[in-house]
Formats: structure tokens, sequence, C-alpha cells
């Protein structure tokens, strides 16, 4: 007899469930939204160097996200290094990056070039 009570009170609750209307995309996403009416966010254009750059500005605008601060040098070094060859820099690799005086835009993106024409890139990508 319990065992018929417990069934019928996990099929009145199945069909409370079931007979709850859906609700709409807009209020999903109306719920998921952040309230930011008085939360002082205010968006801060980030520098764009290409159209990638421009795309991310806009979704982090978008989503009311403020970017975060331009890696220095030395940081990027290190993570260019392990996302594109999965190594550190070399020693040399370091000194010789932190004694270029060119500006911070143009060592990197020759960097990059370099990198992904290793075999390190080769190898950690294949």
């Amino acid at each position: 007899m319990a065992a018929v009570a417990v069934l019928s009170a996990a099929a009145a609750a199945a069909s409370l469930l079931c007979a709850r209307p859906r609700p709409t995309r807009h209020q999903l996403v109306s719920q998921m939204a952040p309230n930011t009416k008085g939360s002082g966010f205010e968006w801060k254009d980030m520098p764009t160097n290409n159209k990638v750059d421009e795309f991310v500005a806009d979704k982090l605008k978008r989503t009311k996200t403020l970017p975060s601060e331009i890696a220095s040098d030395e940081e990027f070094l290190r993570r260019i290094h392990l996302d594109l060859t999965g190594l550190p820099p070399t020693a040399e690799d370091v000194l010789k990056f932190a004694d270029d005086n060119r500006s911070s835009k143009i060592k990197r993106d020759e960097l990059i070039d370099k990198l992904i024409g290793n075999d390190d890139y080769i190898d950690h990508w294949t």
C-alpha cells in the first residue's frame, strides 16, 4: 500500500512539472542578463590591432564584460611560447625579446610569425 502512495505522489509531482508552461526564450535570456542599472558598469575602449580584436571587443561590450589589461612582454613571451609550441621559452629567447627596443606590437607580431613556422609548433599541433 505504501508503494502505491509513493508512486501516486511521484506521478502527481511529475504532472505538476509537465503542466507548467515552458518559459519563452525572452524570459530565459532576461533572467540570465546581468542587471547593470545602477551597477556602475562603464565600457572602456580597448586597443584593437586587427579585425579579430574588433570582434572580441564588440562581444565583450555586448556581454558587459570589461577586458583584461594587456599582458606584459614577459607574460606574453611565456604564454605565446606555451600556447603555440607547448614549451616554455629558452633563456636565450627571453633575453633576446627583453633586449628588443621596438614597440611591443611589432616584436610580438614577429615572434608569433617565427613560432608558427617553427618545428616545435608543428610537433605540438600534429
